[in-house]
């Protein structure tokens, strides 16, 4: 069947994972709704981003190449994320995007947030994500923690969700649920063996590599999901990342940040547990004692 023609996603070469994603799967879902062929492009390069979307996910929209981008923005010029341009370039036989943000859709085009639900690791992720759960964290409720400390991160995130934030707000859900354990997300390795010495019920994923290697970046799709399949995540402010995981729950978890001070429900009352860490968004309904209440 003949499409209008075909629309290309680029996004930014210094976007971090939850931007790329966000760009890249909206764009995929306003090509579909303008009835276009789909390409991205994803640039990476060792020390800015060092892994491809296919590094992470089985993923089969083909991708281009920055520098044929920049070749067709001579003749197609690159648009922003709003998609209201359309009517002006609905004649164009390309579409070119750039964005490192989530395209604006319109009203009937499929949520990017459903298709990254439906996306699947890579193998080798995928087995990473289920050994490490069925070691550490199966059957037990824990609490995501995601933190920024790595010196790149955005200013912004790092002034407002220092990591004597998390320790602290940490200590106060220790103290009123003693069983609970913590997933611990951090881009760096001193901050995250900070965390892990001050709390004995905290994991974390050992052998992260080198910040933005392929082998970081493999490892942060690992956090993703484990953090998805927490009862509550912890995040840092002004950051995508967190954002991410909450989508693959589909919004069953509340994530909570040093802004936001969304509600944590002690009792477990409204706790639920992920069975297979690869689907978050299919969960069981938890209820545990908690020996710091009082009886009913």
């Amino acid at each position: 069947m003949r499409t209008r023609g075909t629309l290309i996603c680029s996004v930014s070469r210094h976007a971090g994972l939850g931007n790329r994603v966000r760009a890249v799967l909206s764009g995929q879902s306003l090509a579909e709704y303008a009835d276009r062929r789909f390409f991205y492009c994803w640039p990476t390069e060792r020390r800015i981003f060092g892994a491809a979307m296919t590094d992470l996910w089985q993923y089969d929209a083909h991708s281009v190449p920055w520098s044929l981008t920049k070749i067709l923005a001579v003749r197609y010029p690159q648009h922003n994320a709003n998609w209201k341009w359309m009517a002006e370039g609905s004649a164009d036989r390309v579409w070119q995007i750039r964005s490192g943000q989530p395209l604006a859709l319109p009203e009937g085009a499929t949520p990017w947030t459903q298709r990254f639900r439906n996306l699947r690791p890579t193998d080798e992720i995928a087995d990473r994500i289920n050994d490490f759960f069925d070691a550490n964290l199966r059957g037990r409720p824990y609490v995501g923690v995601m933190i920024r400390a790595h010196e790149n991160s955005h200013a912004q995130t790092r002034a407002m969700s220092p990591i004597s934030w998390f320790i602290d707000r940490m200590q106060e859900i220790s103290d009123a649920v003693p069983d609970i354990g913590f997933y611990v997300s951090c881009d760096t390795p001193e901050g995250t063996q900070q965390i892990l010495d001050q709390f004995s019920n905290a994991f974390a994923l050992p052998g992260k590599g080198s910040y933005n290697s392929t082998i970081s970046i493999k490892a942060s799709v690992v956090d993703l999901y484990l953090l998805a399949s927490s009862v509550h995540i912890l995040g840092a402010h002004y950051s995508s990342f967190p954002e991410l995981a909450a989508h693959l729950a589909d919004g069953q978890i509340a994530l909570e940040t040093s802004v936001n001070n969304a509600e944590f429900n002690i009792s477990g009352a409204q706790w639920s547990l992920v069975e297979d860490p690869l689907r978050p968004y299919l969960r069981r309904a938890h209820v545990q004692a908690n020996p710091m209440l009082p009886e009913m």
